[in-house]
């Protein structure tokens, strides 16, 4: 009775985007589907599909449902947000500003699309509009760990280390888990020649995710204590285009 009362349970809206962001993003493209199919006009859903879509790696099919969607609603801000973000992941830069700007029209408090735009601009190498960018987003709010490093990633690319490790700090305040950061400020240290205050880092790094940090295991080939690794190269760093190519 019980197996059979599962096979029952009604699919909703709610039950897919559950899936959608716990990242089960096969089921969630699914159930988005198997909606579409009994509600064929339901905009919200296609909308959905597209997210999954995109999640699932089908680009043109997630392009197809959004460029739908825009053409229907050309202010659907949600829609433009997402196809900006599938075109940066496509490395069409030109495009993704030109959605991220027509959002930040309809929504001009909305942080998260002024950082998506500062980091558009970083893969552009423009860090004076970079740079405006997070600067917006870290007005709008002040507790965005997001809009800091934006701030930080933009200091180290006109090498103003010291102002980029007070960003840098500022967001590990904000968000102690923050791993790029963590790659950051080690990155910093390291070129410094502080590299205890890197190796603090990186152990960290190590300590709470060992296959993120695997590319660091390199700094520490074959020696076995804080002598050896100080007597290391001072060429192995991270270099800043791994810092600016994570957004």
């Amino acid at each position: 009775m019980a197996k059979a009362s599962r096979q029952k349970k009604k699919i909703t809206p709610e039950i897919a985007w559950e899936r959608f962001y716990k990242k089960d993003f096969d089921a969630a493209l699914e159930m988005f589907q198997a909606l579409l199919a009994e509600n064929p006009d339901d905009d919200s859903l296609l909308f959905g599909r597209a997210c999954a879509l995109f999640r699932v790696g089908d680009h043109e099919g997630s392009l197809a449902d959004l460029n739908a969607l825009i053409k229907a609603d050309p202010g659907n801000a949600a829609a433009l947000q997402t196809r900006a973000l599938l075109y940066g992941a496509d490395e069409h830069y030109e495009r993704t500003l030109k959605d991220l700007k027509k959002v930040s029209d309809l929504e001009p408090d909305n942080g998260e699309v002024w950082c998506d735009m500062g980091g558009t601009y970083l893969m552009l190498g423009d860090y004076t509009n970079a740079g405006v960018c997070f600067e917006r987003a870290s007005d709008i709010d002040k507790s965005c760990a997001c809009a800091w490093f934006g701030k930080a990633a933009v200091a180290m690319g006109k090498k103003q280390h010291k102002k980029a490790s007070e960003y840098l700090n500022i967001v590990l305040r904000l968000d102690g888990k923050h791993k790029l950061a963590k790659m950051a400020r080690a990155d910093l240290a390291f070129s410094e020649g502080k590299k205890n205050e890197a190796l603090k880092d990186i152990r960290k790094l190590l300590a709470e995710d060992k296959d993120f940090s695997e590319r660091f295991v390199n700094f520490f080939s074959g020696k076995e204590n804080d002598q050896d690794m100080n007597d290391d190269d001072e060429n192995d760093t991270i270099s800043d285009d791994d810092v600016l190519g994570t957004f």
